[in-house]
């Protein structure tokens, strides 16, 4: 059987902090991160270590933060929780690659059509 295995993204202390300047350039609450870098690691740690013990392994994605806010900007995202979200699962769906990700089109599936 192969490992489950799950990526999160993963701030490195100047991503985190160009993060931080992303958010409050968008006019977002400094609320919606975690209160510090450290409380990040540590609730990074929390999910991984609860994953672990159901058999899944977390992998670190590491997070490019000027591609991320202009993907959200190009789609008409906000830089909040669902934005990085959905960010993260188009770059997944494109293999990682940024590039890919930029050629293609982006499909947001999780909005009702009328």
């Amino acid at each position: 059987m192969d490992e489950a295995v799950v990526g999160a993204a993963w701030y490195t202390p100047e991503s985190w902090r160009q993060l931080e300047e992303a958010v409050a350039a968008a006019g977002l609450p400094k609320t919606i991160l975690a209160g510090s870098y450290a409380e990040f690691v540590a609730a990074f740690d929390a999910q991984a270590r609860a994953f672990a013990r159901q058999g899944v392994r977390v992998e670190k994605l590491p997070v490019d933060v000027p591609h991320k806010a202009a993907f959200c900007k190009r789609w008409g995202l906000e830089l909040n929780s669902v934005g990085r979200t959905k960010y993260g699962a188009a770059l997944a769906a494109a293999g990682g690659d940024r590039e890919e990700l930029d050629r293609g089109g982006f499909v947001d599936r999780t909005k009702t059509e009328q």
